[in-house]
C-alpha cells in the first residue's frame, strides 16, 4: 500500500466517530456489553439480556423496497431492537420509522403462526440534529387510543434521539461519547474500548483499512447507479440536457457524504469537471 493511501486512511480512522454507521456498526458487531449499555440508557431498562446482534443485515423484499438495518439486537426474550444511525435527518422521517417496524414485524412469523406471537420491536434513529424539533434528549413514539388517552399496547415502539443533546445525564454523555473521536475523552468504557481497538489497535486498523476499500467501492458503485438514474429521469420529464449533469452531481453529493472517496476519484468515475465539483461543493457547503 502506497505510503500516501496509508497516510489517507489514517486521517479517516482519526475523523471517524460512532455517530459515523459504517464504524458504529463495526463497534457494535458482536459486542453484547456496548449494545446493552446504549440500550439500557435510552430505555432505562435493565431486565433484559442481549442474545444475539447483527449488523448491516438486510430484509430482503423481492416485491417491493428491501431495508438494510445498520444494527439488530435480539434480546433473551427474542424482542428486536433496530438502531440506525443518521447524519442527514431527511433520512430520518417518520414515514421510514413506520417502514422499518412494520419490515421486522414481518420477518417474525412462519406459516400458521398466531399474531399474538409478535414480539416487541423498537425502532430506534439516533440522528445528528434535533429532528423532531422539540428540544428533547429523546422522543418515545407510542400508538394511542385517542378517546382513553391509553396505549394501545401493540408491541410497537419507536424512538428518536436527539444527537445534538448534550446535557448532564447518561443520554447527554452517550451523545458527547456517539460525537466523540478521542476514545479517551470517552465517558462509557465498552464504547471507549471499541472506538480505540479500531482506531489504535494494529489488527483493528486492518479490519477498518479493509472496510473502507470495500465501502469505497461500493460507494463508487451505488453513486454510478444513482447518478445515471437521476440524470436519465430528468432528461425525460424536463428534456433538458442539464439534467444529465445535475444527476451526475447528486451523485457526486452521495460519494462526498461518504467521506471515503476523494474529490478526484469523484471526477474520474462520473465524469465530472473541476468548475462542477467546485459549483457543487460551494452550493452544499
Amino acid at each position: 500500500m502506497a505510503h500516501t493511501e496509508v497516510m489517507n486512511i489514517h486521517t479517516i480512522l482519526t475523523n471517524f466517530c460512532l455517530m459515523d454507521d459504517d464504524f458504529m456498526t463495526k463497534c457494535l458487531d458482536g459486542d453484547r456489553d456496548a449494545a446493552r449499555l446504549i440500550l439500557t440508557i435510552l430505555l432505562k431498562r435493565t431486565d433484559f439480556h442481549v442474545l444475539e446482534i447483527r449488523t448491516q443485515e438486510w430484509l430482503e423484499n423481492l416485491a417491493h423496497r428491501s431495508l438494510r438495518l445498520d444494527i439488530k439486537i435480539l434480546d433473551d426474550e427474542q424482542n428486536i431492537y433496530n438502531i440506525e444511525i443518521q447524519r442527514d435527518s431527511r433520512g430520518a422521517g417518520c414515514k421510514r420509522a413506520r417502514y422499518h417496524a412494520s419490515a421486522l414485524d414481518m420477518k417474525q412469523l412462519e406459516k400458521g403462526d398466531d399474531f399474538a406471537d409478535l414480539k416487541d420491536t423498537f425502532v430506534i434513529f439516533i440522528s445528528e440534529h434535533d429532528v423532531l424539533g422539540a428540544g428533547e434528549p429523546i422522543y418515545h413514539i407510542e400508538r394511542m387510543i385517542q378517546e382513553t388517552n391509553t396505549k394501545f399496547g401493540d408491541g410497537t415502539h419507536i424512538l428518536y434521539v436527539n444527537g445534538s443533546y448534550r446535557g448532564e445525564d447518561e443520554i447527554g454523555r452517550l451523545m458527547h461519547d456517539f460525537h466523540c473521536k478521542n476514545p479517551d475523552e470517552m465517558y462509557y468504557q465498552p464504547l471507549a474500548e471499541r472506538t480505540r481497538y479500531f482506531k489504535e489497535m494494529k489488527e483493528g486498523k486492518q479490519n477498518m483499512s479493509r472496510l473502507m476499500e470495500e465501502f469505497e467501492q461500493q460507494a463508487i458503485q451505488r453513486g454510478m447507479e444513482l447518478g445515471k438514474q437521476i440524470a436519465d429521469q430528468q432528461v425525460r420529464t424536463e428534456g433538458r440536457e442539464e439534467g444529465r449533469k445535475e444527476g451526475l452531481v447528486e451523485a457526486a453529493r452521495k460519494l462526498m457524504a461518504a467521506r471515503m472517496v476523494i474529490p478526484e476519484q469523484i471526477m474520474q468515475v462520473l465524469g465530472l469537471s473541476e468548475e462542477d465539483l467546485l459549483e457543487f461543493s460551494n452550493s452544499h457547503a
